[in-house]
């Protein structure tokens, strides 16, 4: 299988789960980098997109992330 890599792959500090599915994802065979970044997002609520709330990640917890990650596959990037 060709190599996968996900240049488009967030991290949102406030997901519980986020944790155990990106050492489930970098523990793919077929991964070979995935480039995360932090998510800080201020959408409030809307009927239109009941879905959507206010994900706020700082580069900080991103960096504190990837180190427990401790993964090569990972290449973080930061939000300017």
């Amino acid at each position: 299988m060709q190599p996968i890599v996900d240049v488009h792959c967030h991290y949102i500090a406030s997901d519980p789960e986020a944790p155990e599915a990106f050492r489930r994802l970098v523990a793919s065979e077929e991964l070979e980098k995935v480039a995360v970044c932090a998510l800080d997002l201020k959408l409030g609520f809307s009927p239109a997109f009941p879905y959507m709330t206010t994900f706020s990640t700082t580069n900080g917890q991103l960096a504190g992330f990837v180190e427990a990650l401790a993964s090569p596959k990972v290449v973080p990037f930061g939000c300017v």
